[in-house]
């Protein structure tokens, strides 16, 4: 599987992410973006990506000006937007700590990623109604 990427190459993933409310006194939105939060790790196809550092990139600043135009046009709804996540993926083993055997088996399949970026827009396919991002 590790044989299929090319460790020079900067890839991306379209994926769902769940934000906060904006936070005023920071000036943007604390975002989720992976399914284990222990772990770190992200699905895309039959490849799971495991993050090497994904905190700074929990918070997505944004004006406040403009945060309040986001608002209004998502009418203050949290929760469901979508994150497209850059990265290099690493040519060496990520150490995962002690696991137990359901998670032995399942993380058989999971790759090391340098995580590079994420941009945060309303819809799926990533094209229009940017939100912000984070490098």
């Amino acid at each position: 599987m590790i044989n299929n990427f090319d460790f020079t190459l900067i890839y991306y993933i379209n994926h769902s992410v769940t934000i906060g409310k904006y936070d005023f006194t920071k000036n943007g939105y604390p975002i989720h973006f992976t399914r284990k939060e222990r772990w770190e790790f992200m699905d895309y196809g039959s490849h799971n990506f495991v993050f090497s550092a994904s905190e700074p990139f929990r918070f997505i600043p944004v004006a406040q000006e403009y945060g309040k135009e986001v608002n209004k046009r998502r009418q203050g709804e949290v929760g469901g937007v979508y994150g497209r996540f850059y990265f290099n993926v690493l040519d060496k083993i990520t150490a995962l700590g002690k696991l137990n055997a359901f998670e032995q088996y399942f993380f058989k399949t999971l790759l090391g990623a340098d995580l590079l970026g994420v941009e945060v827009y309303d819809f799926k396919h990533c094209d229009y109604n940017f939100i912000g991002s984070v490098k």
